[in-house]
């Protein structure tokens, strides 16, 4: 994913060559996954930080031990940190990973 603008949970990024923008909304949101095994993932963000994470299906342990870790942190530092990670070495067509689905909403 390598877009001009993003949306994670309610955060916009507009990047440009001459500057960032953060624009911060708490919101609650759920979203359908495509090409991983969990089918919807469900984000709370307050004050530009990540209050939960859930998931529905997928790997339970890695998605319970994801939801643990991503309260408290920065969305900004959460797509830094998850952007372009695959379930495998390389992107396949059509398929991709939870946390880049993460991203990418």
């Amino acid at each position: 994913m390598k877009k001009a603008v993003v949306i994670l949970a309610g955060v916009l990024l507009a990047q440009n060559t001459l500057a960032s923008k953060v624009v911060n909304k708490d919101v609650t949101f759920s979203e359908k996954t495509y090409g991983v095994c969990s089918t919807e993932m469900t984000v709370s963000v307050k004050d530009g930080k990540i209050e939960s994470f859930s998931a529905v299906k997928g790997c339970p342990g890695n998605l319970a031990a994801i939801g643990k870790l991503l309260p408290g942190m920065e969305v900004t530092k959460v797509i830094e940190l998850l952007d372009d990670n695959y379930c495998s070495d390389v992107p396949l067509a059509g398929y991709t990973s939870c946390m880049d689905n993460l991203v990418e909403m």
